[in-house]
């Protein structure tokens, strides 16, 4: 029983360790807005993906999220003032939904070598801000699948 179950895992094993990889993102900032409530203002983040091969090489291949609630819309929260603002990608400002990747790829690292790649997040800031003067914060989670 042990030599059949060694061979069912053998050919699992080296897959599971072919690459790595890891995400890194700048934070997204608005910076000092001023207090004009019909104005929209905008932003952008990086976000960084880097996966490293194993001792043989590998085919990578992942996919970028933004986990939100499902809405175009994410808010900025000070007390009980909020800040609405939205997230999109690079082209024609599709916005970013979680349900829905806003970056992949697929590409293969000869072993032992890492790769990275970045991407660019844009955000705006709708008009009609409601609350006072303040710091604003929100959290986004991206989430890395490969």
């Amino acid at each position: 029983m042990r030599h059949l179950l060694l061979l069912v895992l053998l050919p699992l094993s080296p897959a599971a360790l072919a690459y790595s990889c890891s995400v890194a993102s700048t934070p997204l900032l608005f910076g000092s807005v001023a207090g004009i409530a019909e104005q929209s203002h905008a932003s952008t983040a990086s976000v960084t993906v880097t996966c490293e091969a194993g001792a043989s090489a590998a085919s990578v291949g992942y996919s970028l999220y933004i986990d939100t609630d499902g809405s175009t819309s994410q808010s900025l929260r000070n007390g009980s003032g909020t800040a609405q603002y939205q997230l999109y990608t690079a082209n024609g400002r599709q916005p970013i939904l979680g349900s829905q990747a806003f970056a992949s790829a697929s590409y293969t690292l000869a072993a032992h070598a890492s790769a990275s790649r970045t991407y660019t997040v844009y955000a705006r800031m709708q008009p009609g801000r409601q609350g006072s003067p303040g710091t604003y914060q929100g959290v986004n989670a991206i989430r890395l699948v490969y």
